[in-house]
Parts: C-alpha cells; structure tokens; sequence
C-alpha cells in the first residue's frame, strides 16, 4: 500500500512542480525539431490535421512505436499508456471501456458502449466488434468527455480512434516476432506498394497463438490458452487528383479459451438447497494463476468479425471537401464460460449470437478563405440487428429449487434486436484572429428501437412445468380464467396476465447533442480553453433471465452535461509539455448495472437508469526531455463519481442505499507513468532502456460497494531494454510485465451461488524481434 500511495503521489507532485499537461502522444518532426526538444503533435480529432497543442480538447495519443514499446496488442492495453483510461471483460469476454470513470456495463454484448472505438473514423459501433483491431497502426487518439457532433455515433465517455498504417507508393514490408511466457508466440507482418500508377495496397496481418496460463486448485488441469488471428487489407485509388476512393477490408477470430473465475465466497440464491459441497470451498488463494472450473467442459471460444469500408473524398474546391463513408460490419459469438469458479455443476454459460450493423455518413468539410472559418456539415444514417442466447446451466445452482412448483436444471435467455439511428450534424470553427477561437457543434439524432425476447425452456420440459404451475396459481388468485401454457422449448416469461410469451417492445427517442468551445492562445506555446458540452447514449434493451416481463424493461438514452476547462503549455524551448484540465459531469438518467430481485431466479443483474449522478474530477499530463537522450512522463486523472438519491442491492440480496456511492468499475485516482533513455552504442547502433508504473486506486464491481466485489488498488511496473541501428531497419526488444508479480483484478461479479472475480495475468516476459524490407 505504502508503494502504491508514494507511485500516486509522485505523479501529483511532478504535476504540481511543472503545472500540468500531456503524456504518451504521437510524435511528428517539424524541420526545425531539434533532438533535446518534444516534437509536435498532429491529430485529426477535429476531422483536419491540427497540431495537438492547438486542440483546445481532452487528447491523449500513442503512437506506433510507444505501443510497440509497452505491449500493447489490444484495446485493454491501452490501459498502460492513456491515463484515465481503464479496461474489464465481464464474464462473457465482453469489453468494458472506462474513461475519467464514465463506463457501460451490461451482460449483452449487442449494447453501445459509452466510449465509442472508430478506425480511421469508420464506427466500431459495439465493444465485442473491437478486440481485433489494434495491430499495423500508425497512431491512437484518444478523446475524452462527450462525443457526438464530430463523429460518428453519440457516446458519453469519449472516443478511441485507430489511425492505421496507409498503403505507401514505394515497396516496403515488414515482420515482427514475439515469443514469451505460456510459450506465447505472436506474429505481426505487412507489405506495402503500388499496384498501378494510381492504385496503392496494404496487406497486413496478426496472430496470437499461446499455452494456458491458469492452473485448477483441485485437480491437475490447466486453461488460458489463446488462439487468435487479424488481417486488413487497404487499398487507396486515386483516379484523379481530386478523388480519393480508400478501402478497408478487415476481420478477426479468435479461439481462445474464456477466463475461468476465481472462487471468493459462497452467495447462494436459496440457503436452504444450497449444496453442501459448495459450502466447503475454500476462498482462491492470492495467486493470479489459481482458478477451478468444470471437468470436461470445453471453454473455447468461436468468435469472429469482418468489416468493409468504403470511404470516397472529392475535393469539390480547394476549400470544400465532401466525404462519404460506407461502412458494414458482422460479428458472431459463440463462448462458454465457467460461472461459479468451483469443479461442481452449479453453473455454466453458454452465450451466442451475432451483431450486425451498417452505417453510413456523408459530410461536407472545408473552410471559407479569408473568414478564418472551418466547418463540418452532415448527416449519418445506422442500423444494427442482433441476436443473442445464453444457455444457461444450473443444475446444482440452489435458485433452480422453487418451492412449491418444483425445480428444473437450465434457462435459455434470448433476444432479437434492432435500431435505427439517424442523425443530422454541424460543426464550425472560427479563428477570429491568430489569438482566439471559437468553436460550437449541434448533432440532432433520432433512434427507433425494437426488441423481441423472453427467458425459454431449455428442451426438457422442466422450466415450462415450474412455470406452468405459477403461471395457473396467480391467474387463479386474481380470478383469471386458465390460459395458455408453456410447452418444452418455449417461452416462460409471465406477461401482463400471467400467461407464457415473447415479451415485443419498441420506443423511440430523440436528442439534441451540442458543443462550445473557446480557445485562447496569450502567446507562442501556450493555450487556454473552455468546453460545454452534452452528450447522449442511446436507451436499450436487456437479454436476461426473466420470470416476469417487467424484467425486459429498456432503459432509457442517458444524458451528460459536461463542463471542462483547461492549458496546454510547451515550456522552455519545448523541453516541457504540460496539458492540464479540470471537468465537471451532470447526468441524468445515467446507465449503471446494479442488482435486481427476480421472484423466480434470484437475485440477478439489471441495468437501470439512476435520476441523478455526478462526476467531478482532472487530467494533469507532463511530458519532459531534461536531455536529448532521455523522455520523462507522468500522468494522472482524477475522477470522483457520486450517485444521486437511489435505493438499490447489494450482492447478497440486502436492500441498500446507493446515494454517495461511486460508480462501478471506477477508480477515483489512476496515474500513468514512463520513463526512457536512449544511448548510441556504436556508430550505427542506439540501445535504449524504459520503465512504466500504472496506479490505479480502489473501485468496486457493484454500486452497493459490496465488500466482496471490492477491485484493490494496484502498482505494476513494466520493464524494456531494446537495440535498433539508427536506419530503424530492425530492433530487438527485451521486456517483462508486471516485474513485481503484483496479484490484482479488474472484474468481479456474483455468479451461480457464489461471488467471483477475474484476476488479471501474473509476471509475464519475452523478446521481440522485427525487420523491415
């Protein structure tokens, strides 16, 4: 703990000693960049290339060579270089992105996220759609605080946006090697060239293929082995100078096995059939690699993605540019995942299923000459359909006991999907002079929503007969005449009257998203700004298990209010760059996961709308080159959430105030920090040497901060040690992650009778090697 406090306060301190700023961004040499200074920063965050230190938002970016340099190979990585910036998969490999403590945590992996993922601003529209995307990439950008009038899909968090590696009008190729612990072995390669005189290719491709890193704490087995591939193919035509038609074809599987949890406390539905057996397990020792799970039970993974875009720019005049953006992409699950952390066949989850979605956006960009005007006017049009079931295991879960009616082995929870989102889209950015700008946005967006599930009988007739008997007991206590009943295989969701059924629901919904800004630079290398901002994300839908229909609820688009204001300083001929900014979230109706109470399953998740909430909090990043030779970062944010007025569970079923309480999945503080020295060897070598620490502090996996889903803070340290000749035409890497072994978790949750967490992999090491052609 001692470690964990001195890491968070050095940040502050090296903050409060500089006054504030930017880390871990892509840098681009200028033609008067001199080595000792911190090169310039390029981003389209505003749809045109900008130098970052004009950007009067929230942008942390890494580039190609600081991703490489940390290991980062998925978007959960990103975790160790863009501070504020957290990741978790919930138990059916789901991603769960966090930014400045604002995330979305659902069961289904057919929902929106709040921190929406693009690739070269085409919409990654959901969260399992993007855990292949991250390899050949020229740079990240991350955005911070509500997005919606300058891409693609409404979010409240931010926006992570993947630039990735361009065709290239010359030959060039290249390969990349990695082999480390749980003989992990990954591959990384592309070539790059001119088909035609005006038709450019890239071919890229990425494969993960490793050994099981958890062992079972009560028999001599083994799971965690990972089995995963990408491609990306590229192609840019230029027909005439005033048309660009670019392509993107890409996909991804991956076959690897689901995490098993580990085992923490017994937490059954109905105490008395609890089984005797459960009782007698002993809680996970701290070791990451410990872990159980069912015997026989094959946990791997057939899942897979594949997208085309098409993007077309027409240079209308030399100031007016239209773009349109064409853009369709599919993913089918199908995993199963261990839910009680125990060899016992309490419960098991099979969830499958698929996503589909197409968008597409037409815009007009440019700039009116003289006016020092830029503006963006467009519109977009999305739909996405999506079926999802989970299979739900239970025979020895005690909540397939009812007293009275009965008792039955499995739940299939299913659900078909569908949206549709229309939008319409300005943005304008008036330098009045080479001093001030303004800067004001508007997104109006419609969106149909449609849903049509149930919870059903698995097949053998046990579910259908419990529900039967509660469905004729209640509509004879409320005088009802007999009505239909489930069969084997069907429906057992009660409706209105108390009768089996597919539950079929639609709303709408409509929002107004805007954006102010004003930026203010009083001298060379210093900016001021301001934001007010309001953001939305879209209502949905739960696929969950269900007695009753009221427990098919939607909930309802949440909306932020966002406040920010902020420096962005480089100091002392550009040896120190200092971003800084302080924010206030208001929301209304915000999405949170908590607990609800089903008369039949137990005590199960729900996503609700709470009224009322905050988030208060900074980001203070520095970035100093005190030499030519060394590169000194630190970074930390700041984010304390708070829940307005609202009654809740905690994890075991007790009824529990959630007011003050913070949000889930949301550290308070997180500081990501970096240090690098790079030395000549020889005339033509560079060696090079780096560490990272990562801080964040304590969260919780429930809005009732129920102890036993209580996320510890953590430190990990990450250590590299590499060699390149100055042509960069190939480098050996060294590196070990989390070098002091440190046990932690990002994910916890209750399970079948049991509360479970997700540990997060121990010290692991290796060598990577590349070369270019």
């Amino acid at each position: 703990m001692l470690t964990c406090k001195l890491f968070g306060w050095l940040s502050v301190a090296l903050i409060l000693a500089s006054p504030s700023g930017i880390a871990l961004a892509q840098a681009v040499p200028t033609s008067d960049t001199q080595p000792s200074q911190i090169e310039e920063i390029v981003v389209t965050a505003q749809k045109r290339s900008q130098a970052l230190s004009d950007v009067g938002l929230t942008v942390n970016v890494v580039n190609a060579e600081q991703l490489a340099d940390r290991g980062v190979v998925n978007i959960a990585d990103l975790a160790v270089a863009v501070p504020g910036f957290t990741a978790a998969t919930n138990s059916d490999g789901t991603p769960i992105y966090t930014l400045r403590g604002v995330s979305f945590n659902s069961i289904n992996f057919g929902t929106a996220p709040t921190v929406s993922v693009y690739v070269d601003e085409a919409p990654v529209p959901f969260a399992v759609m993007s855990e292949g995307a991250l390899f050949d990439i020229s740079n990240v950008q991350v955005l911070k605080g509500p997005q919606g009038t300058l891409f693609g899909q409404n979010a409240t968090g931010g926006a992570v946006n993947y630039s990735v590696a361009k065709p290239t009008d010359a030959f060039e190729a290249g390969i990349k090697g990695t082999y480390g612990r749980f003989d992990t072995l990954i591959g990384e390669g592309y070539i790059s060239g001119p088909l035609t005189n005006n038709l450019n290719a890239r071919l890229a491709f990425s494969g993960t293929d490793s050994g099981p890193w958890q062992q079972s704490v009560s028999r001599d087995a083994q799971l965690g082995s990972q089995k995963k591939g990408a491609a990306r193919l590229l192609l840019d035509w230029r027909p005439t100078d005033r048309l660009h038609i670019s392509t993107n074809l890409n996909g991804w599987f991956d076959h690897s096995d689901t995490q098993a949890p580990q085992f923490v406390v017994a937490r059954p539905s109905v105490p008395s059939a609890v089984d005797p057996q459960l009782l007698l397990i002993a809680p996970t020792t701290l070791n990451a690699r410990s872990a159980d799970w069912d015997a026989g039970s094959s946990f791997r993974r057939n899942n897979g993605f594949y997208q085309g875009v098409v993007r077309t720019d027409y240079q209308l005049a030399p100031d007016a540019e239209l773009t349109s953006l064409t853009t369709y992409g599919h993913v089918s699950i199908n995993s199963f995942s261990e839910h009680d952390a125990t060899p016992l066949a309490i419960q098991s989850v099979r969830t499958s299923g698929y996503v589909e979605a197409f968008d597409q956006e037409l815009r007009l960009a440019g700039a009116f000459p003289d006016t020092g005007i830029h503006y963006i006017v467009g519109g977009n049009f999305q739909r996405d359909t999506s079926f999802e079931s989970q299979n739900i295991f239970i025979p020895l879960n005690s909540a397939a006991q009812v007293p009275g009616f009965g008792s039955f082995s499995g739940l299939d929870s299913v659900g078909n999907q569908s949206n549709k989102t229309s939008a319409a889209f300005a943005n304008t950015d008036w330098d009045l002079n080479h001093k001030l700008t303004l800067s004001g946005g508007l997104r109006w967006t419609h969106i149909e929503h449609a849903s049509t599930g149930c919870s059903r009988d698995p097949g053998d007739g046990q579910t259908s007969a419990v529900i039967n008997g509660l469905s004729s007991y209640l509509r004879n206590a409320f005088g009802l005449p007999p009505g239909p009943l489930s069969v084997r295989g069907g429906c057992v969701t009660l409706g209105p009257e108390f009768v089996p059924e597919a539950v079929s629901q639609s709303f709408g919904e409509n929002n107004l998203s805007w954006r102010a800004n004003v930026n203010y630079k009083p001298e060379e290398g210093v900016l001021l700004y301001g934001t007010v901002s309001r953001g939305f994300k879209g209502g949905n839908f739960p696929i969950a298990p269900a007695s009753s229909y009221t427990s098919l609820a939607p909930v309802r688009q949440e909306e932020l209010t966002s406040y920010e204001a902020g420096t962005k300083l480089r100091l002392f001929d550009r040896k120190l760059s200092i971003n800084a900014a302080g924010f206030y979230y208001d929301y209304k109706d915000k999405q949170l996961l908590t607990n609800t109470e089903d008369p039949i399953f137990g005590l199960l998740f729900a996503v609700r709308n709470i009224p009322k909430s905050t988030v208060r909090g900074f980001d203070a990043d520095v970035t100093w080159k005190p030499i030519a030779s060394a590169t000194l970062r630190t970074a930390v944010t700041y984010a304390n959430s708070k829940v307005g007025a609202y009654q809740g569970f905690d994890v075991f079923g007790t009824p529990t105030s959630l007011t003050g309480h913070p949000f889930n999945l949301a550290p308070k503080w997180i500081s990501v920090n970096d240090a690098e020295y790079r030395h000549s060897l020889a005339t033509s070598l560079e060696g090079y040497v780096g560490a990272s620490v990562v801080y964040n502090s304590k969260t919780y996996a429930d809005l009732a901060d129920s102890p036993s889903l209580k996320i510890r803070q953590f430190t990990t340290l990450d250590l590299r040690a590499g060699v390149a000749p100055q042509s960069d035409k190939w480098q050996v890497m060294v590196f070990a992650h989390n070098v002091t072994n440190v046990y932690y978790w990002n994910y916890a949750e209750a399970g079948g009778d049991s509360v479970l967490r997700y540990a997060s992999q121990p010290r692991t090491y290796g060598v990577t090697a590349g070369y270019k052609f």
